[in-house]
């Protein structure tokens, strides 16, 4: 058009696809093509041609298409055929009802990109669906940082509902605080009852009351606590308990990926690779990113290594969000987070290492030695949760020594990596600061005490029989019963007398055991009676006939010691 030929479109192709008349272009100019568009009836506002100035100086080719209604353009076909009747009456059909084909347009291009500042001339905003094919995957920038934008609106809407979390929490803190008081009423009544008829505790005969009791003894602190509920984590709402060192160190994660994303394989497309046989029947990523572009941020899309792009946000607030979404992008991803845990920022570590916590990687064993003696304590909870998945021997030692943190949370989130790992034996020695902490703590130490193919001796679970929580002592007789040393005895005579009744008892069972004598649990004189006489010539039972003998019925426990 223009005087110039380097001025000038030139067409490239002209040709008709279905309802489609298209014409494929090139200009050296965006004058040169507006013209042309408007000369072919094509409306473009010719005040926004510098729109097409970008497009023009790198040289891209231009697509115009328009749909004709003309018989001779629509097919191929010879006029006259049967097949082109039966087509234009199809197409006739489509057309009333708004349906067209969609068209296939394949160019090679050194950069995957999609062209939307164009779509800007039409001044409204415009949903843009992606779906990407590509060997690695692939993402663009602008769109994550809108699905960033997302895990902020979802995070301000979950602080907004903290009031109602907490109404639920209190309610079903205070009905089951009720339903406890119940248990222990009846336990306490049928207590007075047998007292009263001088007859054997029958109510401890009666598996439904015995389990119930017995089941509720971990939740002293509900019963006596005042009428709030105790501090509860925002990540688990309704639990009675006080706030566990081994739970998450964060307060809120989303669920929301930064980029949507699945590695496929042959069979799972089978139709595709019929249609698209560049497929191959090697593994691909398909990547599915979806906006709505305002007509000011239309800019075209530009598509570049998802993992990159992903691992740039690991440093910041959503992180953890980013860290799970490169667990999806098969091994480059694993391994920006294996480069990750080597990071000297805290932050970018401890995001990247959450993915361990329930991914196996043999690659992140030594990482993760390191990260169990980190100066930041999330990242060494986080490292320890990750352990127990990942555990391979050279954790035992870092996993041990954290038992001597001064973090509470940290000992117990390495006690659960212990526990779970069930390869680790701690040594005797530790057990005295662990059966001293708190009952969260406690019950995991006691667990894996347990299961030590060397019992525990008596001095060893003194610090338990004597933690002012009472769910500890009640742990303490399991262990006690176990070891049934002269020290053991001496410690279950001191359960006989404690402030609750249901330990009391269970004492009563435990020294039945590793002492063979009958006496009530509700005479602790006579008890203590019969040690002054036989603890210098005491002989414990073996561990293994410990072990293996069952508790002894309650017929012999008389109920004085429970009446008021």
């Amino acid at each position: 058009m223009g005087k110039d030929d380097s001025e000038a479109v030139k067409v490239w192709e002209d040709k008709t696809v279905g309802a489609y008349q298209i014409a494929i272009l090139s200009s050296g100019t965006s004058k040169a093509l507006t013209d042309w568009l408007s000369a072919h009836q094509f409306s473009f506002p010719q005040t926004n041609a510098a729109v097409l100035d970008s497009y023009v100086t790198n040289n891209w080719y231009f697509v115009a298409i328009r749909i004709n209604l003309t018989s001779n353009n629509r097919f191929s076909a010879r006029p006259g055929t049967p097949k082109q009747v039966e087509a234009v009456e199809s197409l006739d059909r489509d057309l009333a009802s708004g349906e067209l084909h969609p068209l296939h347009i394949s160019f090679d291009t050194p950069k995957c990109i999609f062209p939307l500042k164009i779509s800007a001339l039409n001044g409204k905003p415009s949903e843009v669906s992606l779906y990407i094919f590509s060997k690695r995957a692939l993402c663009n920038k602008n769109i994550v940082d809108l699905e960033a934008a997302k895990l902020a609106d979802e995070k301000k809407q979950w602080l907004d509902q903290k009031p109602q979390r907490d109404a639920k929490a209190r309610a079903k803190f205070e009905k089951l605080r009720d339903d406890i008081k119940a248990t222990f009423a009846e336990f306490e009544s049928q207590q007075k009852q047998a007292a009263e008829a001088g007859q054997p505790l029958r109510d401890m005969q009666n598996p439904r009351i015995r389990a119930r009791a017995m089941g509720h003894i971990g939740n002293w602190k509900v019963l006596n606590s005042d009428t709030q509920a105790p501090e509860e984590d925002d990540r688990f709402p309704g639990l009675i308990f006080e706030k566990s060192p081994r739970w998450s160190a964060y307060e809120w994660m989303g669920d929301h990926p930064l980029v949507d994303c699945v590695a496929i394989g042959e069979h799972q497309l089978p139709k595709c690779r019929k249609q698209l046989p560049r497929l191959g029947k090697k593994p691909w990523f398909v990547t599915k990113q979806v906006a709505t572009f305002t007509p000011d941020r239309m800019q075209d899309l530009i598509f570049e290594p998802a993992v990159s792009v992903v691992a740039d946000y690991l440093g910041g607030e959503y992180g953890y969000a980013a860290a799970g979404t490169l667990d999806h992008f098969g091994d480059d991803g694993r391994s920006a987070l294996l480069n990750s845990l080597s990071s000297t920022n805290a932050t970018r570590q401890l995001h990247a290492c959450t993915v361990f916590q329930y991914t196996r990687d043999a690659r992140a064993v030594k990482l993760l030695s390191v990260l169990l003696a980190a100066p930041d304590e999330k990242l060494r909870i986080t490292a320890a949760n990750a352990s127990s998945l990942n555990f391979d021997p050279s954790l035992a030692q870092p996993l041990t020594n954290l038992l001597d943190d001064s973090n509470p949370r940290v000992v117990a989130a390495a006690l659960d990596a212990i526990d779970k790992t069930n390869r680790i034996t701690i040594p005797h020695h530790k057990y005295a600061k662990l059966f001293a902490a708190g009952a969260g703590i406690c019950y995991t130490a006691q667990s894996i005490a347990t299961k030590d193919p060397n019992p525990l001796s008596g001095a060893d679970v003194a610090a338990l029989v004597h933690n002012e929580d009472p769910f500890a002592r009640f742990l303490s007789l399991k262990l006690l019963r176990t070891t049934g040393d002269a020290r053991a005895v001496e410690l279950a005579l001191e359960l006989l007398t404690d402030t609750e009744p249901l330990i009391c008892y269970r004492a009563g069972e435990v020294l039945q055991k590793i002492t063979s004598q009958d006496f009530p649990a509700d005479k602790p004189e006579q008890w203590k009676r019969w040690w002054k006489t036989h603890q210098t010539n005491f002989t414990p039972l073996s561990p293994v006939l410990l072990k293996g003998l069952p508790f002894p019925g309650p017929t012999q426990l008389t109920p004085s010691r429970f009446a008021d």
